[in-house]
């Protein structure tokens, strides 16, 4: 009798956890009778998934960096003279990030010239 309890618990467990990991995913997925092969299938989604979140961010972050130079082009901060561009030794960026379950943070990252390839 022990074993079957067991093996229930087990069963749960695996819904359990598949069902969080599914929700956590935003995605939609059908069970099947077995509870550890359900789980196995959802687990190797994660790799894709933050694969995809990570492209999602190093886009955005492409384009607010494109914004960010044009705008200080604009602005005088960078200046073209014959083939070379010239900036500033540092470049502060102002932004505002949020971690999932926390507040919006405003902070401040500072970029020596040379990180970016300047000299």
């Amino acid at each position: 009798m022990r074993t079957k309890e067991g093996i229930k618990a087990s069963s749960a467990t695996y819904r359990k956890a598949t069902n969080e990991v599914v929700k956590q995913l935003k995605i939609g997925f059908e069970h099947t009778k077995y509870p550890s092969d359900d789980f196995q299938a959802v687990s190797e989604i994660i790799p894709e998934k933050l694969k995809e979140k990570a492209l999602k961010w190093y886009k955005i972050g492409i384009k607010r960096g494109f914004n960010k130079a044009t705008s200080m082009m604009l602005e005088g901060k960078f200046h073209l003279e014959e083939s070379t561009l010239y900036g500033p030794r540092q470049i502060e960026v102002k932004v505002r990030t949020r971690f999932d379950g926390e507040r919006w943070i405003s902070r401040k990252i500072k970029i020596d010239a040379d990180e970016i390839g300047f000299e």
